[in-house]
């Protein structure tokens, strides 16, 4: 019987075999089937349940790290105005909540002068005819690099022929460096106004500043003085080996160009006006407008060491010339009329 019942085992198909069926039917197979398949599902479970656990954790601590890094962007600063008469230092990750929290500048309109390098006397001659033309009592002027200067132009309380005709007299010839131009600039100013000649509330000079080992958007405003004023200007249009020192510190900070940053201005969030140097002209030799200058086209063209510095006056015509020919844009644009 046993020799029987081991050659069907060993011939026959095991799996499919009778036998085998009413094994698996029978209640004790049944119950213990279903046993190991609690103890397969529990397992399962519990593996499952141990991977949400994990999955969760780690949810969590997505969630967690995701909070910090938004409380990290929004509490991070991205703006410090300084005003200097009051050595007040303002934080800000958003330059709008500057404009709500000083109540000066709430109701005025803002102007930003944008950095152009040498072409800064175009925007000077811009600068020239607004001032000449329109009542700025109600502007604000942010600036930064070139724009820093002309900011300090627009400020100017007095009559503006008298700082156009300073311009026109001042001598650019033997000048070696964009340094010294602006050096004999600010001496030259200092020689010829005073302190009371400016409203230096409604000067904000953009300045990137070396603080810690890292680059900071430093805004200033409120100056002490004429010369700290100026050599605010000075220091946002530093740039290394062109046109300034390798370390040059305003207010003890190692200073650069204002126009390293991204946005070193004040703005009212709702206008944006602007004054840049390509307003009306793009500074190449196929423009042939009617007032074009083919000297002042090598201006921008020729190394920076080898500048015609006396070529700067006629840059400084053409933007007068220009925004005399363009008023509606200015008005529109520029002065938000």
């Amino acid at each position: 019987m046993n020799f029987i019942l081991f050659y069907l085992f060993l011939f026959l198909p095991i799996y499919n075999s009778f036998f085998l069926q009413n094994l698996k039917n029978s209640k004790f197979f049944y119950h213990k089937h279903i046993l190991q398949i609690k103890n397969k599902n529990n397992n399962k479970n519990n593996k499952n349940n141990n991977n949400n656990k994990i999955n969760n954790k780690n949810n969590n601590k997505n969630n967690k790290n995701n909070k910090i890094n938004n409380n990290n962007n929004n509490n991070k600063i991205n703006y410090i105005v300084n005003h200097n008469k009051y050595n007040i230092r303002l934080e800000y990750n958003n330059i709008t909540d500057y404009y709500y929290d000083n109540k000066f500048i709430k109701d005025k309109n803002i102007i930003n002068i944008f950095p152009a390098g040498l072409k800064g006397f175009y925007e000077m001659g811009i600068s020239v005819y607004i001032k000449e033309k329109y009542n700025m009592n109600n502007y604000i002027f942010s600036g930064a690099s070139a724009g820093a200067w002309n900011s300090l132009l627009l400020a100017y309380k007095g009559n503006i022929s008298d700082f156009k005709n300073f311009i026109l007299d001042f001598d650019f010839h033997n000048l070696h460096s964009v340094y010294q131009l602006q050096i004999n600039l600010k001496n030259k100013i200092l020689l010829n106004f005073s302190d009371n000649d400016f409203d230096f509330s409604r000067m904000f000079i953009g300045v990137t500043v070396l603080e810690k080992m890292r680059l900071k958007n430093y805004i200033y405003t409120d100056f002490d003085s004429l010369e700290d004023a100026l050599n605010c200007i000075v220091a946002s249009s530093n740039i290394p080996f062109f046109t300034g020192k390798i370390i040059y510190k305003y207010r003890n900070k190692i200073s650069f160009d204002g126009g390293f940053s991204r946005d070193p201005y004040i703005h009212n969030p709702n206008t944006q006006l602007i004054i840049h140097s390509n307003l009306f002209t793009d500074f190449t030799p196929f423009n042939q407008d009617i007032n074009c200058i083919d000297e002042w086209i090598n201006i921008i063209n020729d190394d920076v060491f080898d500048i015609h510095f006396d070529l700067l006056i006629k840059l400084f015509e053409k933007g007068y010339y220009d925004a005399s020919h363009n008023v509606k844009y200015i008005e529109k644009f520029i002065l938000h009329l």
